[in-house]
């Protein structure tokens, strides 16, 4: 379970140079420092391998493919149907 974090009174984050803290006292990581790494990392993935890393599915493609094959993908739902109601009989 998620549990949200408030920020300390007199913080400044996300301007942490003016921070009247010694030590941070919001140890938290905010959405675009998420983006920042992940992307640092996918870069530091395919800079050391040469391949890139995948990063996550591309909906279009997908509802582009889907499309096109909607047929087969219904043809082969069908018989998988066919199949399994004829295992349940024979059960």
């Amino acid at each position: 379970m998620r549990t949200k974090t408030k920020k300390p009174p007199k913080c400044c984050h996300p301007n942490c140079f003016e921070c009247p803290y010694v030590d941070c006292k919001y140890d938290r990581l905010e959405t675009e420092d998420f983006t920042e790494t992940n992307n640092r990392d996918y870069f530091l993935y395919e800079d050391s391998t040469g391949r890139k890393l995948h990063k996550g599915t591309d909906k279009e493609y997908y509802r582009q493919y889907y499309l096109k094959n909607r047929e087969k993908k219904l043809e082969m739902a069908k018989a998988r149907y066919e199949r399994s109601k004829a295992g349940n009989e024979q059960s």
